[in-house]
This record gives structure tokens, sequence and C-alpha cells, in this order.
């Protein structure tokens, strides 16, 4: 749908001025509003999100409540996944931020955003594909070493957890991914896969182990970690020297600490928005956005409440504690085990243990081709509106796939895979505050957004008005306040990598990122202006289907 300011005339697909690369973007509406909900939750990775709260939260937040920070995270978020929702129905197209602040208040703020937000998402690849190794496949070999006396699992899960075996299966899983997308029809393949991953890890660590961990008493899981950590040929006492750590005393409650804890929770519940990047991809309908967005963020913060009940209750918050505080190797490891792996072990069964582990080593890796999906359609719908080279949007008439979209990611990705796999200080709550800054501007564009194209939103499914005033642009002035305070958290967080008082570094490569994307649209508008191309034509209309 265009709006009513269709400027370009017969220029508009005629010779080198014409306004789009194309008539159309030969993308196929193919995924269903489930699928889309199962991307979202995918994309928010439950696993990374509950495995640093367990290692993070009881032992450096002190009387913070797990419970009650994600409860707080949710209020906080969910503002802003019904923006999300409503600026995905109202224009459904591919690039997501790009194109909706492109067209409410600036195509320049358009591209800041989306470029600062695809920078720290192709950082985040490189987290999570050396994350597969150490994460997943590492403790599973483990626990094959412990269950069945097998030394030379455990030597391979040293190396996958070392630099070079961490780069080396990061590398692998990105040339797979990009292979399924490039060779595959649209996204039905990844789709397919993508579902029976999500449907294997949620029944094996959301209904397995909360169910072992609900049924079994603190004092088997003593008795099963320390048979555990002998079989590794560690101490016999192995629980009792974690307990006996200083700082597993945890104190009273504390609702600044708590607060402070928002950080965690933040990295999967607000970051359940990411179908709208190939929104030219989903079949449309107004339930479906809220069933893919908000309605899929509802059921990660139940997904949290549920697994915390059961690892406190199975394991205790004051043994969590002392896993992270203590020095490993004076309980007989040299690595901390994390949730996953908690519950294998709470189990006290090898194979079900490897089972939960490969589980969540799948349900990590799929992290992978969703972001080169994500990231590839933004750097689509720049080419799409020509200010990127025109061969970025050129899409496969027999795979529907943006071929050179694709390879140039995967290309990214590898280099963001070598960055982080030799430099493990570098983590996954780095990126938060980079990517809270596009929140806060998409809350302003869904501000404006009712009365810069009246019309567009006229025709959309959330065109209610409470007293005169759209609810789009209440619901944006409240994301704009609740992503600012997130925004605050991270910066306030000593813990988050982007401390204003311990990461001053950071925090201003996160603020040079966003603005100085400013002169990178400066100049590719140059550049297209002197080749005879006006991009500015685009941005005032709605990208075609």
């Amino acid at each position: 749908m265009a709006s009513s300011d269709t400027s370009g005339g017969d220029q508009r697909y005629g010779g080198e001025s014409k306004v789009f690369a194309r008539e159309s973007t030969g993308l196929v509406r193919e995924v269903g509003p489930v699928s889309a909900a199962i991307y979202n939750l995918s994309y928010s990775s439950a696993p990374l999100g509950l495995a640093l709260l367990f290692w993070l939260g009881p032992a450096f937040y002190r009387g913070g409540n797990m419970y009650l920070a994600t409860l707080l995270t949710l209020l906080l978020t969910l503002p802003t996944a019904f923006v999300f929702a409503m600026f995905v129905s109202a224009i459904p197209r591919s690039g997501g931020d790009y194109t909706w602040i492109s067209r409410s208040i600036s195509p320049s703020l358009g591209f800041m955003s989306n470029f600062s937000y695809m920078f720290w998402a192709l950082f985040i690849v490189g987290v999570y594909a050396i994350l597969v190794p150490s994460w997943g496949l590492g403790p599973a070999l483990r626990m094959i070493a412990a269950g069945w006396d097998m030394p030379r699992a455990l030597v391979l899960a040293n190396w996958l957890n070392g630099e070079w075996g961490t780069f080396v299966v990061g590398v692998v899983l990105i040339l797979i991914s990009a292979a399924m997308l490039i060779f595959s029809r649209g996204l039905r393949v990844y789709i397919k896969i993508q579902n029976w991953l999500f449907a294997f890890w949620a029944i094996m660590l959301l209904v397995v182990a909360p169910i072992i961990l609900f049924a079994v008493s603190k004092g088997t899981f003593q008795s099963h970690f320390d048979s555990y950590v002998r079989d590794l040929h560690g101490p016999n006492n192995a629980h009792s020297v974690v307990l006996g750590t200083d700082g597993t005393h945890l104190p009273s409650f504390s609702l600044a600490q708590t607060i402070l804890m928002v950080t965690i929770p933040f990295y999967p519940l607000g970051f359940i928005y990411q179908s709208v990047y190939f929104a030219g991809e989903i079949k449309r309908g107004k339930r479906g956005m809220l069933l893919a967005i908000p309605g899929a963020q509802v059921l990660t913060a139940l997904i949290f409440i549920v697994v915390i009940a059961a690892f406190s209750t199975g394991v205790g918050n004051s043994f969590l504690a002392g896993l992270s505080l203590a020095d490993s190797s004076k309980y007989g490891l040299d690595f901390i085990p994390l949730y996953p792996e908690l519950a294998g072990i709470a189990s006290g069964s090898a194979l079900l243990g490897v089972i939960m582990l490969v589980a969540n080593a799948l349900f990590l890796a799929i992290f992978v081709p969703i972001t080169i999906i994500m990231v590839s359609r933004s750097l689509f719908a720049w080419s799409f509106d020509r200010l990127a080279p025109e061969k970025i949007s050129d899409v496969n008439p027999r795979t529907h796939s943006p071929v050179n979209a694709v390879l140039l990611i995967a290309g990214l990705a590898i280099i963001s895979v070598a960055v982080v796999a030799f430099n493990p200080s570098l983590g996954a709550l780095v990126v938060l505050l980079g990517q809270s800054l596009t929140f806060i501007t998409v809350g302003i564009a869904a501000v404006v957004f009712p009365y810069r194209k009246r019309e567009v939103f006229e025709a959309s499914p959330f065109n209610r008005r409470i007293n005169g005033i759209p609810l789009m642009s209440i619901v944006g002035a409240i994301s704009v306040v609740t992503a600012t305070c997130v925004s605050v958290i991270l910066a306030t967080d000593v813990n988050s990598g982007t401390s204003w008082a311990v990461n001053r570094d950071r925090v201003w490569l996160v603020i040079g990122v966003f603005f100085g994307a400013f002169f990178v649209y400066q100049a590719a508008r140059y550049i297209q202006k002197a080749r005879g191309i006006d991009i500015d034509l685009a941005y005032k209309e709605i990208p075609p289907e």
C-alpha cells in the first residue's frame, strides 16, 4: 500500500531514475503466524537468558529476586512489543525499523537506527556460534565422559571450549546456515527445521527438566552432583565445597538489585520482535502479529517463571551462587556447569543428560540462521530503496531467496565469530545498550506515524483513538519511556558490560555506531546522486510488495 504522497510520476520504474529497484520485491508470503512466533521465541533465546540468569543472578545481584526481575522486565518491554506489532500490521514490509522510521520521521534516522541494530546483531551471531560448542556440544561430551568413562570425549570437550574449537565450529555453523537459506525454497526448509528443534528443546528443557527438578530433593541433587564430579576425576565432596564458598549465604530481598537484574531477562524478553524484519514473507493478519510478538513475549516470561521455580526447588539459589563465585578447580572442574548440564546431573541419567544437552546445542545453533535472515532482509530493504547496491536485493526466482544479501551477511558473520572466539571477554550482554537505542527510536516513530502517514495509519488494523489521540501514539510514548528506563539500567549495572562507570569505552562505541551511521547514509546518498539516482523519492512512498 502506498501513501498519498507518490512523487516520482512516470519516472517510477523507468531508467536510472526509478524509485525502487524493482516493481515488486520477489519475496513470497509463506510463513504462518505460529511459525513467526516460534521464530521470535527462538531469537529471544531462552537458553542463553536462563543460563545467564542462573549463572549471574544469585551470585552478582545480591538480594535480587529472579521472579520479580522477570515480571518487571516484561512490563518494561511489552509496550515496545505492541509498537512493533502495530507497525508491522500497518507496513508489512521487510526491513522493520528501517522502513518504518524512514517513512515516519526521516530516512537518515531510519538508517541510523537499523544500521546500529544490525551491527550489534552481527556481533551476537559470533557469540552464539561459539556458545554452541562451549555451552552445548562440550557439556554433552562431558556427560558422555562421566557416564561411560570415555576420557577422549573429555579431551574433545576441552578442545571445543578453547578458542580454535569455538572458531571452527562457529564457521561451520555459518556456512551450513547460509547454504540452507540460499538453496532451499524460500524460508520453508528453515521454518520446518526451526519448529522441530524448538519442539525438541521445549520437551527436554521446559517439560522433562522441570519435572525432574521439582521431583528431586536437594539432597538427591547433591548426591548426583558429587557422583558426576567424581566420574570426571574430581573430589568426593564437590557439593560441600561449592556451598562452603563465601557468598552462598544470600541476603534478604533488595529492590535495587532486583531492578539491576532486569539486565538479564531483558536479553530474551526485549528481543521478541525479529519476525518484523522479514514481514514481507509472513502471511497477514492482525491477530497473527499479536500472537507472534506480544504473545510470544508473555509466553517467554511464563517459561522463565516455571524454570526459575524448578531450579530454586531442585538445585537451590545458594548452590547456584556458589558455582559462580567459587574457583571451579577447587571443586574438581575447570568449567562452571550451566543450567542444562545441571538438569542432566539432577536426572542421575547420563543418557537423559546427553539428550538434554544436545537439544540445547541445537536450539542455540538455530540462532545463526535466524540472524542471517534478519540482517539480510534489512540489507535487502536498503538495496530495494536503492540506498545500497541493487545487486543486494536480487532474489533468486526459483528459491525466492536474496542470495547476495545472505552471502554478504555470512561473510561478515565469520568475522564476528573470529572476534568473539579470540576475545572471550566479549559477552552477550554487551550488545543490549546499542540495540535498546533502536527501541527508543521506534517508539518515537510510533508517536508521529499516525500524523505523518495518516492514510496508511487509517488503513491499518490498529487505527483506534482514545479521546482523539491515536492509540499507537499513546503506546509509542509509553514505549519510549520504558525503553529509556532499560537503557539507564544497562548503563548503570556494572555487570551489563556497558556500564558508564566501568565500560565507558563500550558506551562510547554504542553512541559512535549509532550516530556514525548518519555519515554512512549521507555518503551512500551522495554516491547514488552522483550516478543520477535520487533515493529521496523512495522515502516518500511505502515500498511495493
